[in-house]
């Protein structure tokens, strides 16, 4: 006959909010640890190339004061839409100038969820004004932060669990110690 030992533990006030942190900050860095393995950045070769003339641009800025977001610069190239996003304004504000409508661009992207196409790479002529190297690169970087915030919230989940066991364990044993 099988024999079912059954322990029951009680988490209440501190153990408990400590629990909610574990589960909050542990599931948090959990999911962007899972998302991060899946953003790398594409090789050039598997991007979507297009060749079209320039139909126009729109700087969209961003402030903290409308929600945050780092700035944007939209292009209409051979009627096709594509966006380039950058945190600095002030370099998508000077390729918005150095362009003219009309010009014939060579476009390197990928597609978006909203339904435009990533800037990975952007050459006028022989020229290349958007280097694929660089933005890859700055793509790597932004992964690496990521992974470094994701690892931080994990530890503070794994920290916080610990210490919701902790404290069950302390208040089981001095319920335990009443009883006797």
């Amino acid at each position: 006959m099988p024999v079912v030992i059954q322990r029951t533990i009680r988490v209440g006030g501190p153990g408990l909010l400590l629990l909610v942190v574990a589960l909050v900050f542990g599931g948090t860095g959990g999911a962007l640890i899972a998302l991060n393995q899946t953003d790398d950045p594409p090789a050039l070769n598997q991007l979507d190339r297009n060749v079209g003339r320039l139909g126009g641009t729109r700087l969209h800025r961003y402030t903290a004061s409308k929600g945050g977001g780092a700035p944007y610069l939209q292009f209409t190239i051979g009627g096709l839409p594509y966006t380039l996003e950058s945190r600095r304004l002030e370099w998508l504000d000077s390729l918005r100038r150095s362009l003219r409508q009309g010009d014939t661009l060579n476009v390197w992207s990928r597609d978006t969820p909203i339904g435009s196409g990533e800037i990975w790479q952007l050459a006028h002529g022989d020229s290349i004004i958007v280097s694929y190297a660089e933005r890859r690169e700055r793509k790597i970087r932004s992964n690496d932060s990521t992974a470094v915030l994701a690892k931080i919230l994990l530890a503070i989940g794994a920290a916080s669990l610990l210490a919701a066991w902790f404290a069950g364990r302390r208040r089981s044993g001095s319920s335990r110690s009443a009883d006797s």
